[in-house]
């Protein structure tokens, strides 16, 4: 019987694994890897949508902020001129109805301003609501002429009511028509350049009128 042999080593191999280290990953960390350019691409993207979302937003404040400022929608300026010279030609007009003196063209004339205006300041109050425009009403009363007054009562005390009368309406109508044609340039709504023309023909065949009113008292 042979003697048992020793077990025998198993064979080295010819090329040894070198040993993992494993905290190699802290002492040799791998190299990052670096954005292609289609990741540039990307990035750049993102940073310019972001400053428009910015600089957009900024633009909508300054507009919210001037809107605030200096008030929105459209300039009623011309509109509430335009408002208070009727209101004004309506206060004379009235008063002249009530002189008991006063001849009948310049009566007639009077009363024809008086309907005509009063119709034309009921259309002007309904138009530029429709359009989203204030006309302050509790101004209209607060803009007469204080002269006007005087003037008309130192004419009844001189027997020349009518003269007086009819020749201060056809300043007002005047001035009333110049700023109806303000208005009317000033309107880009077709219903409002419409009442503004209708308006500006009527204070033509009152201005007529009254001239005519003006030849008969002379």
């Amino acid at each position: 019987m042979q003697p048992q042999q020793p077990y025998a080593n198993p064979p080295q191999s010819e090329h040894p694994q070198p040993t993992q280290n494993p905290y190699d990953f802290i002492i040799n960390p791998g190299k990052p890897t670096k954005p292609g350019l289609l990741g540039n691409l990307n990035f750049l993207k993102n940073k310019l949508v972001k400053y428009v979302l910015i600089g957009f937003g900024a633009i909508l404040i300054l507009i919210i902020a001037v809107n605030v400022i200096f008030g929105g929608g459209p300039n009623s300026a011309p509109y509430q001129a335009v408002a208070e010279d009727q209101t004004e030609i309506l206060r004379v007009a009235s008063l002249a109805i009530q002189q008991q003196t006063l001849a009948q063209a310049s009566d007639n004339s009077a009363v024809t301003i008086q309907a005509t205006i009063n119709s034309n300041l009921g259309l002007l109050l309904s138009v530029t609501s429709q359009n989203d425009i204030k006309i302050n009403t509790s101004q209209l009363n607060a803009f007469y002429d204080t002269t006007t007054n005087q003037a008309l009562t130192n004419a009844a005390n001189n027997g020349n009511y009518d003269s007086v009368f009819l020749g201060i309406m056809q300043t007002y109508l005047a001035n009333y028509q110049k700023a109806v044609k303000t208005a009317y340039d000033d309107s880009t709504k077709a219903n409002l350049r419409l009442l503004f023309r209708n308006q500006y023909n009527s204070a033509s065949l009152l201005i007529t009128q009254v001239g005519n009113a003006q030849q008969s008292e002379g």
